[in-house]
């Protein structure tokens, strides 16, 4: 066991769903690329060299950092909720692990406890920005297309490696 896993990093937020880039750990960002998945655990493909851990690449956002907890808005600029915890999908076939929804609602922060099937979730095809700037949140959409993902196997933003 080499850590735990701080954050997950996407690099292209207004992608219906976006695919995760790496993971934070020790404040380093670890390329998506170098992991493996077995079982509910991450692995690390073969042993990290010191020229593999790097700060996090400019562009990439940190999704429990900015998104866990924010304020959800409507496009009117009405709150309407919080995030509660993130929904991600991972393909087993492909080794990719997408962001697809935020959790929101009375019951589903019971997510966090590992009790699924609590609470709403919003795509995140419904994302129609991250405010950066006070007062934060996010904008959602609900006139887009909303798309939904097949979940092959579903995870939540907590991990080992």
């Amino acid at each position: 066991k080499v850590g735990k896993i701080e954050d997950l990093a996407i690099s292209a937020y207004k992608d219906s769903f976006p695919i995760v880039s790496g993971i934070m750990m020790r404040r380093k960002f670890i390329p998506w690329e170098r992991l493996t998945m077995v079982n509910s655990y991450f692995k690390l493909k073969e042993s990290i060299q010191k020229d593999d851990i790097c700060p996090i690449p400019y562009g990439h956002l940190l999704i429990s950092r900015k998104i866990l907890d924010e304020q959800l808005i409507d496009r009117y600029g009405k709150n309407i909720g919080r995030v509660d915890d993130i929904k991600l999908v991972y393909n087993m076939d492909d080794h990719i692990l997408r962001l697809a929804g935020l959790y929101s609602g009375p019951l589903s922060i019971l997510v966090r406890f590992g009790l699924e099937g609590f609470g709403n979730v919003v795509p995140w095809s419904c994302v129609e920005k991250i405010k950066t700037e006070k007062p934060t949140g996010i904008v959602l959409n609900f006139q887009k297309k909303t798309e939904f993902l097949n979940d092959k196997f579903s995870l939540y933003l907590r991990g080992q490696i």
